[in-house]
């Protein structure tokens, strides 16, 4: 298995997957497994990043189900082999994720952990500007969102050590400022084409921030 699609994969699910196991009367188990994304800003990630990947993991069908009524893309796959795989290769919990954290054979290796961490943010994750006080929202923040604290834990030490500027408070954990922001793109990567149209404005807004008088 190729590691650096393992480690996307991985972040991917960690961010917006999950797994179930079912057992309906009338047929055999049901191995379930699931991306939940946005139906209009992840439409492209999905049909351009996440089906590929998954073809190279399976080749069951891969089902996309729009359901406009919620805002939701849902990616789906019945799959024994694939569900035992990131249960046994990644420690994935079947039904709620809860206290998830990334597995140890990843955040050991320093590439794969980056890669794991984009999958991460392509999925859970949100670029910002704020107005910081100032007239226009300029100061560039990538936010993650998590109810585990682990996850959050081996964030913010991964980022911290390799001297980010970044803040955490409840379930969410920023990147903050144009260094640091321009530092992940560059080192970790934004492989969800609608973050990345929307970070592509860093740079007319840090070149102006001079003459807007928005800098501080």
């Amino acid at each position: 298995m190729n590691q650096n699609a393992d480690a996307y994969l991985c972040g991917i699910m960690i961010g917006d997957g999950f797994i179930g196991l079912y057992k309906p009367k009338s047929s055999g188990p049901k191995y379930r497994i699931g991306i939940t994304l946005n139906r209009i800003s992840d439409k492209a990630f999905c049909t351009d990043f996440i089906v590929p990947l998954l073809k190279k993991f399976t080749d069951k069908t891969i089902r996309l189900k729009e359901r406009a009524e919620h805002g939701r893309l849902d990616v789906i796959i019945y799959s024994k082999d694939l569900f035992n795989y990131m249960k046994t290769q990644w420690s994935f919990p079947v039904g709620k994720k809860g206290q998830i954290k990334i597995p140890e054979h990843i955040t050991n290796d320093e590439t794969l952990f980056a890669k794991t961490i984009s999958g991460i943010f392509a999925t859970d994750g949100t670029v910002i500007f704020s107005k910081q006080h100032k007239r226009i929202p300029y100061y560039p923040r990538f936010e993650f969102c998590s109810i585990s604290v682990p996850l959050l834990d081996q964030l913010e030490a991964y980022f911290k050590q390799r001297e980010y500027k970044c803040s955490r408070w409840g379930i969410r954990l920023a990147i903050n400022g144009f260094k640091s922001t321009r530092k992940f793109i560059n080192e970790i990567g934004l492989i969800n084409s609608s973050q990345r149209l929307r970070a592509a404005s860093l740079v007319w807004l840090e070149h102006s921030s001079d003459s807007l008088n928005l800098s501080g």
